[in-house]
């Protein structure tokens, strides 16, 4: 607040005094503050605490608190990790996500199998057609559209897939491996699309995906997460005025190249500018963001002269320009595993050494029995909400 001049205008000067301070009073507009899940924790305890000042000012009342979307998107994928990957026994079915992962990252499985950190990338699966052969048959749009709507119809939880209909079946018709891979479709298809509205700026789309992430997080445990998102969506659409609303709902994301897909959340921008913070902005007194400021055509200059000594100690990969990579082999293996068993067939009788909860039925029972829940369940903020890791 200081560092930008925002403050009490009246505070510390006397009454009737001829001496103005340079200060922007904000009393009549607001500060939009953008941050992870510790800032908004942060920012709630001074509001709170400062709730019983005489003024707006010294109540910080001009304060409006913007959820960061880039580690909401953390959030999703630790989400998954805790579903489809943390629990022990979720790892032993040829047909669960490390299995799959092993066949064309075997070396990774430990790091996938760890906390992820930032991003569960999702592996892509073949229906078992060549997609060059589909290509060379000139599908039309209508044809394309027809299979995708079949696909998510039987292939994904819900509608014709009705999780409930089958887990409800003789336990000799039954294929639990098949439910833990309709589930799985589901929910990599809710961290899909909530990735392709951050990257292109859709916030309508956006905001329609916050429902099921709140009930993904309730049933894992992330409940302030959860509870941050319920918060955000009753001020947005119940509370604020119209003008507010239109700039907290404009002001979630930017895009800092000006290219398509590029998108970013702004708390993604701070955390790029806390990291040049960090690397350019000296050392002892030198270390403020005047420094910064200062040093700030020299910047690209250093980065330059950074990347050129990378480049210097890895000289291979120089001598030619690569491609985009080749995943052929690697949908070939996929396929060649798919084949062998089967993930998207019902197979009668097969069992599963675990079973993939229906998390968004579970966390939508957990909604209003929230009073219910164990006192130790997500007391204080886990480490990964609050890792970064730009990439």
């Amino acid at each position: 607040m200081e560092q930008g001049g925002v403050g009490d205008p009246d505070q510390g000067m006397e009454e009737n005094s001829e001496y103005e301070r340079d200060i922007v009073d904000m009393r009549e507009h607001v500060i939009l503050f953008h941050g992870d899940l510790g800032t908004y924790e942060r920012v709630l305890g001074v509001l709170l605490r400062r709730s019983l000042k005489m003024t707006a000012c010294r109540r910080y009342q001009f304060i409006v608190f913007l959820m960061g979307v880039f580690h909401l998107k953390m959030a999703c994928a630790d989400a998954l990790w805790r579903i489809f990957i943390d629990p022990g026994t979720s790892r032993l079915d040829v047909n669960s996500l490390l299995q799959f992962v092993a066949q064309y990252r075997p070396r990774e499985t430990g790091k996938i199998g760890s906390d992820p950190g930032f991003r569960l990338e999702v592996e892509k699966r073949n229906c078992g057609m060549s997609l060059k052969a589909f290509a060379r048959s000139e599908p039309t749009q209508e044809l394309i559209e027809e299979i995708a709507d079949y696909l998510a119809v039987n292939y994904v939880a819900g509608y014709e897939a009705n999780i409930f209909k089958l887990r409800g079946l003789a336990s000799t018709l039954r294929d639990a491996q098949h439910e833990n891979i309709l589930i799985m479709h589901q929910y990599f298809l809710l961290y899909k699309e909530i990735s392709f509205a951050m990257n292109h700026g859709d916030i309508g789309r956006l905001e329609t995906l916050f429902p099921p992430w709140i009930y993904i997080f309730k049933a894992t445990g992330k409940h302030r997460y959860a509870n941050l998102m319920v918060k955000f969506l009753t001020e947005v659409h119940f509370l604020y005025p119209d003008g507010l609303k239109h700039a907290v709902r404009y002001n979630l994301m930017v895009n800092p190249t000006g290219k398509e897909g590029a998108w970013r959340g702004a708390d993604w921008v701070e955390e790029s500018n806390n990291l040049l913070q960090h690397d350019f902005s000296g050392r002892g007194s030198n270390y403020t963001k005047a420094q910064v400021i200062e040093e700030s055509p020299l910047v690209e200059i250093y980065r330059s002269c950074h990347h050129n000594i990378e480049r210097n100690f890895n000289i291979t990969g120089l001598t030619q320009r690569h491609g985009p990579p080749n995943l052929s082999k690697t949908f070939e293996v996929l396929a060649t595993y798919f084949k062998t068993h089967s993930p998207n067939e019902h197979c009668n009788g097969r069992k599963s050494a675990h079973t993939i909860l229906d998390m968004i039925d579970r966390g939508l029972n957990n909604i209003e029995p929230a009073a219910d829940l164990p006192d130790d369940v997500d007391r204080e903020i886990d480490a990964e909400d609050l890792e970064v890791e730009l990439l």
